[in-house]
C-alpha cells in the first residue's frame, strides 16, 4: 500500500526493544503460546519460540514463525475489514476477494536470515499473490499531487484490464472512484486493526547487531566470505558481486528485467536453490552465536520480556477471537 503500511502488532501494546548489543545507540500460523520443535526455535525461560522468532530472530526458520504467529493474523484481520467495508461501497467482488485472500505474501529476509527449508524447496520464486491484493497495495492519497494520481491511475487501469473477475471497469474515472472507496476503507480497517499511532522499531536494535556480527566476528566474518565466494559461481551474472546482498539485488535486477516471467521464475527457483547449498555453512555459524547472544539479553531482561510477550498474546487473542 502506498502511503498506508500495516505496522506490527508489537506497536499496538508500545512494545519498543532497546535491548541488544549495542543498546547505546515467516507456513500456517501457531498460537502465541505455542513451542515450536525446532531446535532454533525452542523456549527459554517461559518464552515462546514464537516470541523469541519475533524478537530475537536466529535465522529465517525463527523469523517465519514469529511472522506467522504475530503479524500474519493482523494482516489477516485487516484485509477482512478492508473488504467488508468495500462490499459495503459497492464493489462486492473485490471486497469478497480481499475478505477471502489467503496468499497474503511473505517479507522473506534472504540477507541475513535465509530459510533454508524454503530456500531448497522454492528458491527465491515470486510469491502468486492474489490480484484483490494487488489492488488493495495500490491505494494512495486522493489528495496526491497529480504525477502521482496518474501514476497510480496507470497501475488500476493495467490491474482491472488484467483482471475483469473484479467487476470493476477499466477506466479512468473508475480507478479515480474506487481508490477513493479503497483508501478509506484502508485507513479505517487500519484504524479498527492497530489503533492509535505508537513506538517504531521493534527489533532494529537486534538486526543492527546481526549486521554487526557479520563483519565484528572473525568466524562469522570468515563464513560470510566463503559463502560470497560459493554464490559467485551460481551463474555468470553474479560473476563479480561483493556481498551476500549484492548477490540478491543483482537476482532481483537480472530476473526482473526478462521479459520471459516463467524462464525468470525457473531462474529464481534453481538459483535460490543453489544459493542455499552456499549459506548453510554460513547459517550454522551464525547460529551459535546469535543463540548465545540472544540467552544473554534473555537473561538480561527477562522480566520485561515476559511482560511483553504477555501482552502481545493477550492482544492477538483479543484480536482473533471474532472473526469480522
Amino acid at each position: 500500500m502506498t502511503g498506508l503500511a500495516l505496522r506490527s502488532l508489537a506497536v499496538i501494546v508500545g512494545v519498543s526493544l532497546a535491548v541488544s548489543a549495542c543498546s547505546d545507540d515467516g507456513r500456517g500460523p501457531a498460537t502465541g503460546g505455542a513451542t515450536a520443535s525446532v531446535s532454533t526455535t525452542r523456549s527459554t525461560e517461559g518464552l515462546s519460540a514464537a516470541f523469541l522468532g519475533y524478537m530475537y530472530p536466529v535465522d529465517g526458520s525463527d523469523w517465519a514463525l514469529g511472522w506467522r504467529t504475530y503479524e500474519l493474523p493482523v494482516q489477516q484481520r485487516y484485509f477482512r475489514l478492508t473488504g467488508q467495508c468495500m462490499e459495503n461501497a459497492g464493489y462486492r467482488e473485490l471486497g469478497r476477494a480481499l475478505r477471502e485472500a489467503e496468499n497474503l505474501g511473505f517479507p522473506s529476509q534472504g540477507g541475513l536470515l535465509p530459510d533454508l527449508a524454503e530456500l531448497r524447496e522454492h528458491g527465491f520464486e515470486w510469491d502468486q499473490t492474489d490480484p484483490a491484493l494487488n489492488v488493495a497495495f495500490t491505494a494512495f492519497d486522493p489528495s496526491a499531487t497529480a504525477d502521482a494520481l496518474e501514476s497510480g491511475v496507470s497501475v488500476y487501469l493495467d490491474l482491472l484490464a488484467k483482471n475483469p473477475e473484479l467487476g470493476i471497469p477499466a477506466t479512468g474515472q473508475a480507478a479515480v472512484q474506487l481508490n477513493k472507496e479503497l483508501w478509506s476503507c484502508e485507513v479505517e480497517a487500519s484504524q479498527q486493526t492497530i489503533g492509535a499511532d505508537g513506538p517504531q522499531g521493534v527489533s532494529q536494535s537486534w538486526f543492527v547487531s546481526l549486521s554487526r556480527m557479520e563483519t565484528d566476528d572473525p568466524d562469522v566474518s570468515a563464513a560470510v566470505t566463503e559463502a560470497v565466494a560459493c554464490a559467485r559461481q551460481i551463474d555468470p551474472a553474479f560473476s563479480s558481486v561483493s556481498s551476500l546482498v549484492e548477490w540478491l539485488a543483482t537476482l532481483d535486477g537480472v530476473t526482473a528485467s526478462m521479459t520471459n516471467l516463467d524462464e525468470a521464475q525457473a531462474d529464481r527457483r534453481t538459483w535460490g536453490q543453489s544459493y542455499a547449498g552456499c549459506v548453510e555453512p554460513l547459517i550454522d555459524v551464525r547460529r551459535e552465536k546469535r543463540l548465545a547472544l540472544r540467552e544473554k539479553l534473555v537473561n538480561d531482561q527477562l522480566p520485561q520480556l515476559l511482560a511483553q510477550q504477555s501482552e502481545l498474546d493477550a492482544r492477538l487473542s483479543e484480536m482473533t477471537g471474532s472473526k469480522q
